[in-house]
């Protein structure tokens, strides 16, 4: 049983699609160190902006696990009744050490942390291609990739106006991103989910924020064979936090439950 003691856990994700090109310019300009690229742009409060001036591949408002986590979060503090346990959710870049954040879950790379904070792997995510049953009764059976394009699609608005692609996987390993003219376009995974669900179209969903709308045949996947890997999911603590009981208790019981998780998606 943990003491009566107060527990700060943190979601948070963000595909900084530009990370690769500005980490590549800084080493080179400003010889700064790749993996201290996130830290370096964030003094500046530089890190939202370029994403979005260099259009990123996927933001999600509203990150595809926060309730997912939420619900094991709730497990834990129902373990532990005298804990006191504060949850967050952003999409913005977060630094545990300065924040006073016991444990954070990452969705998303890691690539940005440095010699302070310590991390584990849990696994991915699992992307697919879902529908409602109904609109699938209203067009042409899906059998391969180009029927897609006779189908309405949701898709993922960037901040710039522009349309992330979809991200399919094709014969012989290969990975196909394709733009697709959608009758929906959301900004956050949430409200693709409630128009896939209220019938206007195909969207690519990560599993766990459609499990149950999976299981209880609201939605269908559709072109299983396409399905993709999607963000990685880690944890995230301080190292000079990691030996307190709360911290090393959070670290064991979300690393056991992800991964069961991640597993089951």
């Amino acid at each position: 049983m943990i003491a009566n003691v107060a527990l700060s856990v943190v979601v948070f994700t963000a595909m900084f699609t530009a990370y690769t090109y500005l980490a590549d310019l800084l080493e080179r300009v400003a010889h700064v160190p790749p993996a201290r690229v996130g830290w370096w742009l964030m003094g500046f409060g530089a890190v939202g902006l370029a994403g979005n001036w260099l259009g990123g591949s996927y933001v999600d408002r509203h990150p595809a696990g926060a309730t997912a986590v939420f619900v094991l979060l709730l497990d834990f503090a129902e373990r532990h009744p005298r804990l006191k346990l504060h949850a967050s959710f952003t999409d913005r870049f977060v630094d545990p050490v300065e924040e006073g954040i016991d444990v954070a879950v990452r969705i998303g790379s890691v690539e940005f942390l440095f010699g302070v904070l310590a991390h584990r792997a849990i696994g991915r995510e699992r992307v697919i291609f879902c529908a409602a049953p109904r609109h699938l009764q209203q067009r042409p059976a899906i059998r391969e990739v180009a029927d897609l394009e006779r189908h309405d699609c949701v898709t993922c608005g960037r901040a710039d106006g522009s349309v992330s692609p979809w991200v399919m996987a094709r014969p012989n390993a290969q990975i196909e991103r394709r733009t697709m003219n959608g009758r929906i376009v959301v900004g956050n995974g949430e409200s693709q989910l409630q128009a896939v669900k209220a019938g206007y179209g195909i969207a690519q969903l990560a599993t766990w924020m459609i499990h149950d709308a999976l299981r209880s045949g609201e939605l269908v996947d559709v072109l299983p064979a396409c399905a993709t890997a999607g963000l990685s999911v880690s944890l995230i603590w301080a190292r000079h936090r990691e030996r307190l009981p709360k911290v090393g208790a959070t670290l064991e019981f979300l690393d056991h439950a992800l991964r069961a998780v991640c597993a089951e998606h």
